[in-house]
């Protein structure tokens, strides 16, 4: 059996005891979720510590593929099929010998997710290829995992990794195309690396300079973007990217392909968008339409999000009140409390809206 040589190999090669042999087949075993067999896993461990087995065989190299969403972080040795999602731009960057290096990235696509795929230095080179494009298929050979600088887990291909564009050995039919999609903002969580939404823009902010931690400065834009679900969501642009919102403006009905989900840094429940350089925004001609809730009860709206209908009684008006925003503007608010028969909730009113209160 394959086992019982690949086990005498390491402990000829190594010294290690077969207990030691075993309790790490065990350890490989639950770290691929149980996707291996035994000697795929000797298999994985051999090549780990730089044994040399002469009969490795393709039948065990297939045993490693896996779905995306099986990959957790420190995995090895992973052979992953998928589409290509989004490409990312090339980084250049100064080696510790002086000599410089490249990074770049892709999203990942297959049937259960996305992942990101990190390539360095001669491996960018696919980069160029005329077939290295959206919704190619894509093989990545002897991959390994570990988090990003977001936390996300990702894929790198070192110098023993291989990337094989439009593999001949795949059935195509277990790969759909990607369809260019629109996510509806209720459905939106973290486990999507990119999504395109739609909708309205109801608060459009300023471009607000910044300093970095290494003294340079930045630019940041965001706007405020109701979909036809009734949710609303914070939508941020980076320095040069935050010039693409120049021709936009309240109330235009917008599409954005290509945003990339992340917690927000100022509450640990709600979920924002991050746009990038492959980030596009085209404005349409369409009527924004969306679903509203009626709301009976205001006690019922405090476990409530994005936008609502509902009535009660005024209680209580307080002064109108003049603020100064971040930006500079001075902008009038009123607050007021409305109630009914199950609770009070406080509503904030901003700028001209307060001339509808004039009646009351």
């Amino acid at each position: 059996m394959k086992t019982e040589v690949y086990i005498n190999k390491i402990i000829g090669d190594t010294g290690l005891t077969r207990k030691k042999i075993k309790e790490m087949v065990e350890e490989k075993k639950v770290e691929l979720k149980g996707l291996i067999s035994e000697e795929g896993a000797l298999f994985i461990i051999a090549k780990e510590l730089g044994v040399n087995l002469k009969d490795e065989s393709r039948e065990i190299l297939k045993e490693i593929e896996i779905n995306i969403s099986d990959i957790t972080p420190n995995m090895k040795n992973i052979t992953l099929i998928g589409r290509i999602k989004e490409i990312y731009r090339i980084h250049e960057f100064n080696n510790k010998d002086g000599n410089k290096g490249y990074v770049g990235s892709f999203l990942l696509n297959d049937n259960s997710g996305d992942i990101r795929i990190t390539l360095w230095n001669e491996h960018i080179n696919i980069f160029n290829e005329n077939n290295f494009e959206k919704n190619e298929l894509v093989k990545i050979l002897n991959g390994y995992a570990k988090k990003g600088r977001t936390g996300d887990t990702e894929i790198h291909l070192g110098r023993m990794g291989k990337l094989v564009l439009s593999p001949d050995d795949v059935d195509y039919k277990k790969y759909p195309k990607i369809q260019n999609e629109f996510t509806s903002l209720k459905d939106i969580n973290l486990n999507m690396k990119s999504v395109s939404i739609e909708g309205s823009i109801i608060q459009i902010f300023p471009i607000r300079e910044f300093t970095r931690k290494d003294g340079e400065s930045g630019q940041v834009r965001t706007l405020i973007l109701l979909d036809s679900s009734g949710d609303t969501i914070r939508v941020t642009f980076w320095n040069e990217d935050t010039g693409k919102l120049a021709d936009f403006e309240k109330d235009d009905f917008i599409s954005l392909m290509s945003l990339n989900p992340r917690l927000s840094s100022l509450d640990s429940k709600t979920i924002e968008l991050n746009a990038h350089n492959y980030t596009t925004i085209t404005k349409k001609e369409k009527k924004f339409e969306f679903k509203e809730e009626l709301i009976d009860k205001i006690e019922i709206l405090q476990n409530k999000n994005g936008l609502v209908s509902f009535q009660g009684v005024i209680s209580s008006i307080d002064n109108l009140k003049n603020i100064t925003l971040k930006s500079g503007d001075e902008v009038s608010l009123l607050g007021l409390i409305v109630s009914d028969n199950s609770d009070y909730i406080r509503i904030t009113i901003w700028r001209k809206k307060q001339k509808n209160l004039q009646k009351f």
